[in-house]
């Protein structure tokens, strides 16, 4: 399953072009505090399309890709960067590498 995240700081925000190629898909809802809504088809489809263009005023929006079928949720930190957690399992979040000695 792909979602839309914002992994920079900022938050989520889309562009007017992203809006703009939304709406002229009938889409009027809020991917940003709506975040089941954050793996629509159409909302994926145009953050690949448009790459950075599709980020607005402050963040980066991108697409991450996690297993179908797991109870994920959106966790939001102080500076609006996102990750996708489920049970202990994280992506879309750069973590330092920690070499076990």
């Amino acid at each position: 399953m792909k979602l839309v995240i914002n992994a920079g700081p900022g938050f989520f925000h889309l562009s007017d072009r992203a809006n703009a190629l939304l709406e002229a898909d009938e889409s009027s809802v809020s991917y940003e505090h709506d975040h089941h809504l954050r793996g629509d088809p159409r909302l994926v489809r145009v953050v690949e399309k448009l790459g950075a263009q599709a980020s607005g005023l402050a963040g980066t929006l991108t697409v991450v890709d996690i297993p179908d079928g797991i109870d994920w949720a959106l966790v939001v930190q102080d500076d609006g960067r996102e990750f996708v957690v489920e049970r202990g399992h994280v992506w879309g979040l750069k973590l330092p590498r920690v070499d076990k000695g």
